[in-house]
């Protein structure tokens, strides 16, 4: 391999566009669909219900600052770090079982979760993915009824995890969360307690069809966890009685604190000789569903079952830490022209990662092997002493 040139690698990058990007995964998307089918009649012929298995898909997307002034979707957004920096959002679709990129879209760094779903689902159905025959997962931050309806429409099968804010779901915990936090409904295994809500709570949406509607039952699986509701506790009264103590100090309290607990505490004194209380109303409030989680799905009416496949998606998590920290793909510098090639070529190297993480583990598991300090680095370091050398013209290779 000869050293490449920074002007040789942005006319390269440049040929990278959108409608090329598009192919490759409808491509990847299509391969990796069939053999799914494949595995899936193989595991019919001995568990039938196998051949309804869906090709489950995590759906997530992740900021990357840039310092480029040229890159026209570059915004300033929410960013978890440089905020003083624009950025760039990227959404990437993750086959749930090997990790695999089946789909990677950037757009506008200002565009949040929810907002990007529906363009970028669309985008997908345009390039050719069969969307009727996945499922996809996606978690609290892309909840909104139009997302769902999107995907009702489409056919598609969907999990998505939900945040306790809509009325509907708080009235399903009210009326349900004594049986939750009960013995009976609790998992050891998962560290959870849930229940099957009744056929009649279960919510009825209309899905479009092109000769009109059809009624569609979404279920909502509750779930109810006590050390998470602890953890919760712990948090907000530790960060409470800091301030309390910072205000009996007179000592000064950060901006980002006080924004988010400063209307935990109270002052029942006067302006002159203040006395700061904890505001138990507001603490009451805030901890009234801490432990909670609920799921919504169209397909999943187990809650166990749909609670196993959401938490399958932490593989598209495991992608962004991949892409952010052994890619180094958190920065980017580029101009207009060539930062969709070369968020491509980032995608490429983190999907390649995660596939030989993926191979690696699943080889040493058949061969009763140990990975080296259960890292793919520290066997990437290994083969790195090894130097592989051909035969002639021959397909033979010699160490």
């Amino acid at each position: 391999v000869k050293p490449v040139s920074g002007q040789r690698i942005s006319e390269l990058l440049n040929r990278v566009v959108r409608a090329k990007i598009d192919q490759f995964f409808a491509a990847r998307f299509n391969t990796v669909l069939s053999q799914a089918r494949k595995d899936r009649q193989e595991r019919a012929k001995t568990h039938p219900a196998a051949m309804n298995e869906p090709l489950s898909i995590a759906f997530d997307s992740t900021s990357i600052s840039t310092y480029s002034e040229s890159i026209e979707d570059a915004e300033y957004g929410k960013a978890k770090a440089n905020p003083e920096l624009k950025q760039v959002n990227l959404t990437l679709a993750c086959d749930q079982k090997s990790g695999e990129v089946l789909y990677a879209r950037e757009y506008q760094g200002s565009i949040n979760d929810v907002a990007s779903f529906c363009g970028i689902f669309q985008d997908m159905k345009e390039v050719g993915f069969h969307v009727e025959d996945v499922e996809i997962v996606t978690d609290r931050g892309y909840k909104a009824a139009y997302n769902i309806q999107a995907q009702l429409d489409a056919g598609v099968k969907f999990v998505q995890g939900l945040r306790i804010n809509e009325d509907c779901i708080k009235q399903k915990f009210d009326r349900h969360m004594r049986e939750l936090r009960g013995n009976a409904n609790y998992l050891p295994a998962w560290g959870y307690a849930t229940l099957t809500l009744p056929r009649e709570e279960d919510e009825i949406w209309q899905k479009r069809t092109k000769t009109g509607c059809e009624t569609v039952r979404v279920h909502t699986h509750l779930y109810y966890s006590d050390d998470l509701a602890l953890q919760a506790k712990k948090t907000l009264l530790t960060n409470v009685d800091d301030i309390l103590e910072s205000k009996k100090a007179g000592r000064q309290i950060r901006p980002e604190i006080w924004s988010k607990y400063g209307s935990c505490v109270a002052n029942v004194g006067t302006k002159d000789k203040p006395d700061w209380v904890r505001n138990m109303k507001e603490i009451n409030r805030r901890l009234q569903y801490a432990g909670c989680f609920a799921i919504r799905s169209n397909w999943r009416h187990n809650p166990i079952e749909a609670l196993t496949v959401y938490r399958q998606g932490a593989k598209v998590e495991a992608q962004y830490r991949i892409f952010k920290n052994n890619i180094e793909g958190d920065r980017m510098k580029a101009t207009q022209a060539s930062y969709a090639g070369k968020l491509f070529v980032f995608v490429l190297a983190t999907s390649l990662r995660s596939k030989m993480g993926t191979t690696l583990r699943s080889t040493a598991q058949a061969k009763n092997a140990r990975v080296p300090s259960n890292s793919l680095d520290a066997v990437l370091m290994e083969l790195a002493k090894v130097t592989i050398r051909r035969r002639g013209s021959s397909l033979c290779w010699t160490p």
